[in-house]
C-alpha cells in the first residue's frame, strides 16, 4: 500500500479515535431538571433534585442551583454548592458560586465549601470574586479567623489562570509584610496556603522575602499562556 494512503488512514482513524469533543446538555434536556428544582419544596426533596441536576452542566442548570445557595436550610446550601463544584470549567457554574458568596458571610462551613467548589471548576470567571473576598482579608493575624480565608486563597490555587497568579501575588506581598512575630510567624495557614498556590501555578518554591515571588513572575509570566500552559 503506498505510504501516502497508509498516511491518510491513519490520520482518519486518529480521528474516529479521538472523537469529537463532547457537547453539553441542550436547553430541553436542562429543562426538566430545572423544573424538579423549582418545584423541590421541602430540603430532602431539594438535596434529590439537586443531585440529580449535578451532572446536567446547563447554564439554566447553575443558574437555579446558584439560587439554592441561599436556601434556608445549611444542608441544601451546601449540596447546591458541591453540585455545581461538578461542572468543570463551567463559568456559569463559577458565577453562580461567586453570587454565593455573600449569602454566607456568617456560615463559614458553606462558605468553605462555596470556594471549594470554585478550585473544583477551574474557571478564571471566579477569580475577581475570589479576589474581592481574600483582599479584605489579608493580612490576617488571627488564624481562628482564618479557615474561610484559607479556602478561598486555595481555590486560587487550583484555577489554573494568569489572574490567579496576579491576585496570590498580591497577597502574598500583604501577608509577607506584616511580618515574622504576627500570628505565629507568617508560616501559618493563609502564608501556608499561598506559597502553595504559587507553587502549584508556577513549580517555584518562595521563600518569605517580599518581593522574590513578584519578581519571578515578572520575569517569567510570558513564557504561559493565559490558563498558565506553557508555550
Amino acid at each position: 500500500m503506498p505510504f501516502r494512503t497508509l498516511a491518510v488512514l491513519a490520520f482518519a482513524a486518529s480521528i474516529v479515535l479521538a472523537g469529537d469533543p463532547p457537547k453539553g446538555p441542550t436547553a430541553e434536556e436542562a429543562k426538566p431538571k430545572v423544573d424538579a428544582l423549582k418545584a423541590a419544596k421541602d430540603p430532602d426533596t431539594k438535596k434529590k433534585a439537586i443531585g440529580d441536576a449535578a451532572g446536567c452542566p446547563h447554564a439554566t442548570v447553575a443558574a437555579t442551583l446558584g439560587a439554592f445557595l441561599a436556601d434556608p436550610d445549611e444542608g441544601v446550601r451546601s449540596a447546591a454548592a458541591g453540585a455545581l463544584g461538578g461542572m468543570k470549567g463551567s463559568a456559569d457554574a463559577a458565577r453562580a458560586l461567586a453570587a454565593g458568596i455573600g449569602p454566607n458571610a456568617k456560615k463559614p462551613a458553606v462558605l468553605s465549601a462555596v470556594f471549594a467548589s470554585m478550585g473544583n471548576v477551574n474557571s478564571a470567571a471566579a477569580v475577581p470574586a475570589l479576589k474581592e473576598f481574600a483582599a479584605k482579608q489579608v493580612p490576617i493575624r488571627d488564624e481562628k479567623q482564618s479557615e474561610a480565608v484559607v479556602a478561598a486563597i486555595n481555590a486560587l490555587g487550583e484555577i489554573k489562570s494568569k489572574a490567579s497568579v496576579e491576585v496570590l501575588l498580591d497577597l502574598y506581598k500583604k501577608q509577607v509584610g506584616i511580618g515574622m512575630d504576627c500570628s505565629k510567624g507568617i508560616h501559618g495557614p493563609v502564608y501556608s496556603a499561598i506559597t502553595g498556590g504559587l507553587r502549584n501555578h508556577t513549580g517555584q518554591t518562595f521563600n518569605s522575602l517580599p518581593g522574590e515571588a513578584e519578581l519571578w513572575w515578572r520575569k517569567h509570566k510570558d513564557e504561559f499562556n493565559d490558563n498558565l500552559t506553557k508555550k
